[in-house]
This record gives structure tokens, C-alpha cells and sequence, in this order.
């Protein structure tokens, strides 16, 4: 029986070949591993299998361009992996311009307490930090 450390890897795998033919993901690809080696010592690292076991268990994963997507059985929200190894929660409920964006737990992530216990806005750096995933290498 496969897990999403499982499935996640193979479509790692089917994306990387298909790279070599398809100079678009490619792109898509090397502009996901950028943005990992430019910010992603900042960002914590996750297990992917609790992260979908939390948000969208039991989901097989939808593969789209340098992402894989996992989608909870309800459709409002859905864990989105980027091919280069880190993840992002999505919330697929409010209709916005732009994808709002949870922590790992699937909670709102704009604001935090402070360190007087008052509940300010983050910043964007620390909104990214919040918000984006190194996937755990499997253990041996």
C-alpha cells in the first residue's frame, strides 16, 4: 500500500522525465528549485504523509505542471507540492484573487501573537515562513 511519500515521489519522477522532452516544465521545474535554493533554509520541514493525512487523507495526488495536489474529499482545501521538494496548504473555500494560504495545520496564518501576547499581522517574510514546507526526506 502506497502513502503520499510514495505517490509524491513517482510523480516527482514521471515530472522529471517528462522534463527532459518538454522544455516548458522544464522551466516550470527550475523555477521551483530556485525559489527552494533562494528562501528554503527559512522554512521548516514537514512530513509530507501527516501534512495530506491531515488535510486530504486517503487523496491520491493530481499532477499539474511543477506541482502535485493533493485535494481534500470535500474540495476546500488541498495540499499543493512543488516537484523541487517543499509544500504549500491551500484554502480552496473563499473565492479570492489570489490562493490563500495556511499552515501546515490547515489554520489561517496571517496573524500571530506577540511576544506581550497581542495578535498582530505577519510579515510578508514571516507570512512565507509560516506557510511554506521542506518535505522530510524518507527515513531509511
Amino acid at each position: 500500500m502506497s502513502d503520499a511519500k510514495d505517490d509524491y515521489s513517482k510523480a516527482v519522477e514521471t515530472q522529471k522525465d517528462a522534463a527532459t522532452r518538454d522544455s516548458i516544465i522544464a522551466d516550470v521545474l527550475q523555477r521551483g528549485f530556485a525559489r527552494k535554493a533562494e528562501y528554503g533554509d527559512q522554512w521548516d520541514t514537514v512530513d509530507i504523509n501527516e501534512v495530506v493525512g491531515l488535510i486530504a487523507p486517503g487523496a491520491k495526488p493530481i499532477i499539474s505542471g511543477g506541482k502535485i495536489i493533493y485535494y481534500s474529499a470535500d474540495g476546500t482545501k488541498a495540499v499543493v507540492a512543488d516537484v523541487s521538494g517543499y509544500l504549500r496548504v491551500v484554502d480552496l473555500s473563499r473565492k479570492t484573487k489570489r490562493p490563500q494560504y495556511l499552515d501546515r495545520y490547515g489554520k489561517d496564518a496571517h496573524n500571530v501573537k506577540d511576544k506581550n501576547g497581542r495578535i498582530r499581522g505577519r510579515t510578508k517574510q514571516e507570512f512565507q515562513r509560516a506557510t511554506h514546507y521542506i518535505i522530510q526526506k524518507r527515513k531509511k
